[in-house]
């Protein structure tokens, strides 16, 4: 079997893995997802501890052997090499060298994505991420092929476009074009890929004819057949060069070093550190001037803040479906970063599902006990418009979903008129449960994302003519009991 058919079968059946592990698994599956996961570059740069190492392998990997990553390991691209291939078979593929200084299309793209994300500006970065970019386009599919074709929501169409013009569309004429130009993982690993070590495809001039062949069918547009040359810094190893080159001028060899070789090697190795570093370093710590918008979204507990949550999350849509409420959702956001839509559902107390199924190390590995007692947004209640007091309804449907008993049910001045709410914000958590349940309209309740999440104070004790169990356990399954109304 050629080396060449043996790197196309083991890259379709990896990302045969990856389409599967959106597409099959429901929660009983998600650790399969978080492992998949996890050998991707973005969230094991940006989760802390032994998952970075995988991050700096493939830096070592593409110092050394090329870009293995791109060619076998992410998603993204292979997608985009399907796409192409089909493109190829209509005839729209229109492929050509392009120069593409190293400056211009790698070093100025990796400073630019660690500034914004120094800066707070990460949704460039999770837009361009490419997980995300698969997660964003598997994900909706995933979710319409659960539910048997139900429309995808609106709100997810500007996320879900970006991943289908860049995933499918582009590659059917310009084939990896992303990889070779826009992609800050692409730009990092070029960066170390420009080290002359280990072995790369290079052009034999004594045998290249400069026919062209190599030229037109190159999907990041790296083989010069004019200058007999190939960029191996770009170069994806997708290996479609060997099969057209009549003439075997192609082959795998160590690269010659420029006449700068030294300078080179040592200009590549610091850059493609110094930019690692600062992208990992930026995932950790707050950013120095956040310009975006601190409250962008309700975040799940654990992730500290709507800020490290947009730093650390690479929207690969691990938490989609590990959400037994389902009400945490990329719908909303138009980075395709997920967050908590009280429109579903709410919180579960006793639920930290989310936590175990990131691969990026957004969310703390806090004890269950801690998370209930982390407030995660702020909830306000306006009695005057509880339906207690504006249509005389008894109710209590707040007070029966609240975990902590931040809302319990007390008599009114006047004899004969339902018990009303009294709410307490000192143990609100902001789980959202009394505001999906209000049957008010609009809402007696309104929950606004904090800037950074807080410890709520102890769950007060229920009135002692309530009967209600301390511990909510019953409230476990979501599925509060039937209310009055």
């Amino acid at each position: 079997m050629k080396f060449t058919t043996a790197r196309k079968m083991a890259a379709f059946l990896i990302l045969a893995f990856f389409l599967a592990i959106y597409l099959f698994s429901e929660s009983d599956g998600i650790g399969y997802r978080v492992i998949g996961l996890t050998s991707q570059f973005s969230p094991s740069l940006s989760r802390f501890g032994w998952c970075t190492a995988i991050a700096l392998a493939w830096l070592v990997a593409a110092g050394f052997a090329g870009r293995l990553y791109c060619s076998l390991f992410c998603p993204a691209g292979l997608l985009q090499e399907i796409s192409h291939r089909f493109g190829r078979l209509m005839g729209t593929s229109r492929l050509r060298f392009r120069p593409a200084p190293l400056l211009r299309s790698a070093l100025i793209p990796a400073i630019l994505a660690g500034l914004a994300l120094f800066f707070g500006l990460a949704a460039p970065v999770a837009i361009l991420e490419p997980v995300g970019l698969f997660g964003r386009l598997a994900q909706p599919l995933a979710q319409l092929a659960a539910a048997y074709g139900s429309p995808i929501s609106l709100l997810a169409v500007p996320a879900l476009v970006s991943s289908v013009i860049v995933l499918v569309a582009v590659p059917l004429f310009k084939g990896r074009w992303f990889c070779a130009e826009l992609c800050p993982v692409g730009a990092l690993l070029r960066l170390a890929a420009t080290v002359p070590a280990g072995r790369r495809l290079v052009v034999n001039p004594e045998k290249c004819v400069s026919c062209g062949r190599c030229e037109k069918i190159c999907q990041t547009g790296c083989a010069d057949s004019r200058n007999k040359r190939i960029d191996s810094s770009r170069c994806v190893l997708c290996l479609d060069c060997l099969d057209v080159c009549a003439p075997s001028a192609i082959a795998g060899a160590r690269p010659v070093p420029p006449a700068a070789g030294g300078r080179r090697v040592a200009v590549g190795r610091l850059a493609a550190l110094a930019v690692g570093g600062g992208f990992f370093a930026f995932r950790q710590m707050p950013p120095i001037l956040d310009l975006a918008a601190a409250a962008d979204g309700i975040v799940p507990p654990g992730s500290l803040s709507p800020g490290r949550h947009r730093r650390r999350c690479v929207a690969c849509q691990a938490c989609v479906p590990a959400c037994p409420m389902g009400i945490i959702s990329s719908e909303g956001t138009m980075d395709g970063r997920p967050v908590l839509d009280f429109n579903r559902g709410f919180c579960q107390y006793n639920c930290f599902a989310c936590q175990p199924s990131c691969p990026a190390g957004v969310f703390l590995p806090v004890p269950l006990d801690r998370k209930k007692r982390i407030r995660i947004a702020r909830t306000a209640f306006t009695i005057s418009r509880c339906v207690v007091l504006t249509q005389g309804t008894a109710c209590g449907a707040c007070a029966e979903v609240c975990p902590t008993f931040s809302l319990v049910m007390v008599k009114q001045d006047r004899e004969g008129l339902p018990t009303k709410p009294d709410f307490d914000p000192e143990p609100c958590i902001g789980c959202g449960a009394c505001w999906h349940v209000c049957p008010a309209m609009p809402r007696a309740f309104a929950i606004t994302p904090l800037r950074r999440h807080e410890e709520a104070g102890e769950p007060r004790l229920p009135p002692s003519n309530s009967g209600a169990d301390a511990s909510r356990e019953e409230y476990d399954d979501g599925a509060p009991a039937d209310f009055p109304f």
